[in-house]
């Protein structure tokens, strides 16, 4: 495939968000370029992250193998529809990755955290609340 635009890899994806999304989906192959820096940089201006736009960029080179299919004349037989799902297959493991990502929050477990949350001034007051169903002395 040939790219169109500029292709570039530094080979350090910790300094280099464009490097981080070929990195995720293996285009660092000089003498096999999947995506042009400016998709690259379009993807991470348009999904933010970078496992957000790895996951977009495979989608987008599953979409683009899609077009080819495999052939077949006598013996010969080329698969094409292999690096299209391995692609889709990609897209799927970094999506598991990001969603794996988030973990769950169970507040209040710490003073300083329910503290923390009681002064916030942005919260929503709760509905219910400690002492609602009490009754005033009748002294």
């Amino acid at each position: 495939m040939t790219v169109v635009g500029t292709w570039t890899y530094t080979g350090n994806p910790a300094t280099d968000a464009k490097d981080a999304v070929r990195f995720h989906i293996g285009d660092t192959k000089t003498a096999d370029q999947q995506l042009s820096d400016e998709e690259i940089l379009w993807l991470l201006s348009t999904y933010g992250g970078t496992l957000n736009s790895a996951y977009h960029a495979a989608l987008s080179l599953e979409a683009m193998y899609a077009r080819d299919v495999d052939k077949q004349v006598g013996d010969l037989r080329i698969a094409a529809s292999q690096r299209r799902d391995g692609y889709t297959a990609l897209a799927k493991n970094i999506k598991r990755r990001i969603t794996s990502a988030a973990s769950p929050y169970g507040g209040g477990i710490s003073i300083s955290d329910k503290s923390a949350v009681v002064s916030d001034s942005n919260r929503v007051a709760p509905v219910f609340y400690r002492g609602q169903l009490d009754y005033p002395s009748s002294s």
